[in-house]
């Protein structure tokens, strides 16, 4: 199930307009990218039980130096990016040059987006409104019992801190007539899915611009089968909750499109994760996605992102990535449009 209209901000048609890229890429192999995720901070105060990035992470606590980090930002608007995302690795508002990083990419230019835990907005929401186009907070619950136990914040009443700092941040963009779009996201969890109704109503409330359900990846087999059990009732509170409380100020999403490939067999064979969504980890590597971190593309700390990116080496260990080893497809969007719309043509675009 995906969300009733097709021209949204979840679209995968979005990938269409980007033809002139994907066909030069495919013609030359030269690409610009579309998004980068640039993760300033490995470090989190959340444990969220489902996290991806965890076992990496404990390897890895690092947090990116503000010269590396403002050097990152001026290559990724030099190669021709359009936004950049600060995201997680861990929670980016840990990195106390956040605020700063994402003034010196709006300066470039670039598109700014923030995902966060949402623990820090007060600390940093003169930022957000200055310099973020879009700002996510990846909420998951609606009783705080409920966050406590998905999300295992580390601190006192750090759920009812995120919702005043939800409500600040849309009290201030409303004040100033700001633009920066704010919504919030519910990772659906057999032990949460049944506060979805409870959960839009509030989050209308709040006045954000929307929210969106989708299912966590679950890497246990039997956790699984718990998550697939509850999803048609989980998807089908999604549909009533769009129905009753969506306006045309407060949209409501529901997206399995990431699970499909776990769900489902996938048909494409190829990753083009890393040439238009590649992510800059906070320990100086360049992944292919969030998911393989096992897939180290290159060094932008030591070579510079614009170098390692340009370089036959970096294009060469991306074109070997076996698709077969993911779990699940992050940017299955991406790879599945471009294999069957570019690759095959199975639209046959010049036929109107």
């Amino acid at each position: 199930m995906e969300t009733e209209s097709g021209y949204n901000r979840f679209s995968r048609f979005k990938v269409l307009m980007h033809a002139e890229n994907i066909d030069r890429f495919l013609q030359n192999g030269m690409s610009k990218p579309i998004i980068v995720d640039l993760e300033l901070s490995n470090l989190c105060d959340h444990a969220c039980i489902w996290c991806e990035p965890l076992e990496y992470r404990k390897g890895s606590m690092q947090m990116l130096a503000a010269e590396t980090t403002t050097r990152a930002i001026h290559d990724i608007a030099a190669v021709g990016s359009k936004m950049v995302r600060f995201c997680g690795g861990g929670e980016p508002m840990t990195n106390p040059f956040l605020g700063q990083a994402m003034k010196i990419a709006h300066d470039r230019g670039l598109g700014v987006i923030c995902n966060s835990n949402g623990s820090r907005i007060l600390e940093n929401s003169e930022y957000i409104l200055n310099y973020c186009d879009y700002f996510r907070v990846s909420l998951d619950a609606i009783i705080p019992k409920t966050h406590d136990k998905l999300h295992c914040p580390r601190g006192q009443e750090t759920f009812a801190k995120i919702i005043r700092g939800l409500r600040e941040l849309v009290r201030g963009r409303n004040k100033r007539r700001g633009k920066t779009e704010i919504g919030a996201a519910f990772l659906i969890h057999p032990d949460n899915y049944q506060e979805i109704p409870a959960f839009a109503r509030e989050l209308l409330e709040t006045g954000v611009d929307f929210v969106h359900f989708r299912p966590v990846c679950l890497r246990s087999e039997v956790e699984d089968q718990r998550l697939r059990a509850i999803m048609d009732a989980a998807l089908k509170m999604v549909s009533r909750c769009r129905q009753q409380l969506e306006t045309e100020d407060f949209k409501i999403f529901g997206i399995t499109k990431k699970m499909e490939g776990v769900w489902f067999e996938r048909e494409w064979k190829k990753c083009y994760s890393p040439f238009f969504l590649p992510v800059l980890g906070a320990n100086g590597r360049i992944y292919a996605c969030c998911d393989r971190r096992d897939f180290d593309l290159g060094d932008y700390q030591e070579h510079g992102f614009a170098d390692v990116y340009h370089s036959t080496a970096f294009r060469e260990k991306a074109r070997a990535i076996d698709v077969r080893k993911c779990l699940r497809c992050t940017n299955r969007d991406l790879n599945e449009v471009i294999h069957f719309c570019f690759e095959q043509d199975s639209l046959k675009r010049d036929l109107l």
